[in-house]
């Protein structure tokens, strides 16, 4: 657990960290910039939790996070939404204090059908 209060270096590469694709150009991996976020995150342990569900049929990998009203993760939420593709692509929801939702598509492609799926990280997260 973090106690650094993000430097502002940490925040620019989460404003500045750019979308990976899979070998076919068309399906995004979110995965490393979320475990970017989440390495510098106060409390990951209370305040992120993750799992795998559906979103109108789709399989989609859901992050629910608090921010425990912690500046330093109130500053990643804003370095997260200057990340036009990130944040335009997984925002889902916000709550009323500091509870936000985040959905991307999970892939559930094998290896075999496309060998960049095996190097996904989405598929190591658990």
């Amino acid at each position: 657990m973090s106690y650094v209060y993000p430097e502002d270096e940490d925040l620019k590469r989460v404003a500045e960290h750019k979308c990976e694709w899979l070998n076919d150009g068309k399906h995004p991996v979110f995965s490393p910039w979320f475990a970017l976020i989440k390495s510098m995150w106060w409390m990951p342990d209370w305040g992120w939790h993750e799992f795998d569900g559906f979103d109108d049929g789709d399989p989609v990998r859901v992050l629910n996070i608090s921010t425990g009203g912690w500046s330093g993760n109130e500053s990643l939420i804003g370095a997260m939404r200057q990340n036009f593709i990130g944040w335009s692509m997984t925002f889902y929801s916000i709550r009323r204090g500091g509870h936000y939702e985040f959905r991307f598509p999970r892939l559930v492609k094998s290896p075999q059908s496309d060998p960049a799926v095996g190097q996904d990280v989405e598929s190591r997260q658990g």
